[in-house]
């Protein structure tokens, strides 16, 4: 069995005043953010507490850290939403690229959790048993006692607060959960689509938390979108925790989608445990954003469970998008398939960090790491860092990164054609990420999203 990581004991991390102004702005406010929460969320708080004034935030110096500056992004003025009213609805104005999809739809603004006659309009359309809404509310409902249990195994146990600076933040400040729990052996059919909705009309901090329960031969497809519809000069900042529960035999589809302004920032962290021979895929399409890091912790529970990482990114201007995997094999014969890919140009940064570990006796593991680039700038910058740690015999492990330019004979060809230059270095970049497009399972959302990314290399300008 693997131990709980904690990255504090192996990095080296900046404990500052930065840190004292989070730890009073928590306690100054406990009795506001905690006045309605379950004990479940107060609970892990107390450890959360501990972790931060021992080993404070992570600096550029962290080997996890590099290419996202944690501290630069936590020193600012942040407003937290309980210390203001203000609202900004943007829910009627808000163009939403998945606005015609077939799905189940819930929206969210502000960092606030959807209002109850939305979440009880969405759960009467799901097979009967289904919950989407306050975990609070779940925990204090008459569902039966088992399903409590499960939950109350799921919160703050995967995603533990000494994990790193991002949970135990996140634990702090959050009042309330998002709950999504499908129960054994049901098949929601409709994609549920949880929309979380920017409000960029002053500088404010969200913490948001998701917890998504499928149990045991049950399934779910999910896509979690983050849209900004009205985007402003004002800088906002997004720290997700979603933790991820899946039982023997089910089946989740985690779509992760992306489109904020230049402004907006987002730590998001996703913890995944799997059951024997459950099925998981995350995909994420990040097309305009401002400094994006997504962390995903996964670790087999069971035998014969499949893990499909795939991620594409495309990065202008001074944009930022970090990627942070780490996949724990503890149990024999599962499957790992990790493949992400990013285009990067003007002064852009993208960067890859991917971690496999296989442990002793999780024979007849297969896992496969994939991460390749596109530069399309000398002032562009990519940075890879695939990693095998392996301690078992019989496995098949492999990975690898590629990182080029655009090929100058297929430039050369389309023009001697009467392609012009510049359409067809938007046609070949937009050919590169076509295959990470292409592995969404979900047919209408494939198609969605292929469209969204010719919209962006042929938007008006």
């Amino acid at each position: 069995m693997v131990k709980r990581r904690n990255l504090a004991m192996e990095e080296q991390h900046s404990v500052t005043p930065l840190v004292s102004r989070y730890l009073e702005a928590y306690e100054t406010n406990a009795s506001k953010i905690d006045a309605s929460s379950s004990p479940l969320i107060r609970e892990p708080k107390s450890e959360a507490l501990l972790y931060l004034k021992e080993y404070g935030i992570p600096s550029l110096q962290s080997e996890d850290y590099k290419h996202t500056d944690m501290v630069a992004l936590l020193d600012k003025k942040w407003q937290f939403p309980f210390e203001s009213e203000k609202r900004r609805d943007d829910e009627g104005s808000a163009y939403d690229r998945f606005d015609n999809l077939d799905a189940l739809k819930v929206s969210m603004s502000c960092g606030s959790l959807p209002d109850k006659d939305t979440v009880q309009s969405v759960i009467k359309q799901m097979p009967n048993g289904c919950y989407v809404g306050s975990l609070c509310d779940f925990m204090l409902s008459d569902a039966p006692e088992q399903q409590k249990k499960r939950v109350a195994s799921v919160y703050g146990k995967h995603a533990y607060p000494d994990n790193d600076a991002l949970v135990a933040l996140n634990t702090l400040f959050v009042s309330d959960a998002l709950l999504v729990f499908i129960p054994q052996g049901v098949h929601c059919e409709r994609l549920l689509h949880l929309n979380e909705l920017i409000d960029s009309s002053h500088m404010q901090m969200r913490n948001e938390r998701l917890v998504i329960i499928v149990e045991k031969e049950a399934s779910l497809e999910l896509l979690l979108s983050v849209a900004e519809p009205n985007a402003t000069d004002a800088e906002t900042l997004s720290l997700s925790v979603v933790e991820v529960d899946l039982g023997p035999s089910a089946t989740l589809s985690l779509y992760n989608c992306e489109e904020t302004g230049l402004k907006h920032n987002r730590l998001a962290s996703f913890f995944i445990r799997q059951r024997a021979y459950s099925q998981m895929g995350i995909h994420s399409v990040m097309l305009h954003n401002g400094a994006t890091r997504n962390n995903i912790w996964s670790r087999f529970l069971g035998e014969h469970a499949s893990l499909t990482l795939n991620g594409m990114a495309i990065v202008d201007e001074e944009r930022l998008v970090d990627t942070f995997t780490r996949v724990e094999h503890t149990k024999p014969n599962c499957f790992t398939d990790e493949r992400y890919k990013h285009v990067a140009m003007e002064h852009a940064t993208a960067s890859f960090t991917g971690r496999i570990f296989v442990s002793q006796g999780a024979d007849k593991t297969e896992a496969y790491q994939q991460d390749r680039n596109l530069l399309l700038s000398p002032d562009a910058r990519v940075y890879a860092k695939p990693h095998l740690e392996i301690y078992a015999d019989d496995v098949k492990c492999s990975h690898g990164m590629t990182t080029g330019q655009l090929d100058e004979q297929a430039l050369f060809y389309m023009q001697q054609r009467g392609i012009p230059f510049a359409v067809a270095e938007k046609i070949l970049s937009m050919a590169f990420t076509e295959d990470i497009i292409s592995r969404i399972p979900n047919e209408t959302l494939r198609e969605k999203l292929s469209e969204a990314v010719k919209s962006y290399y042929f938007r008006e300008e």
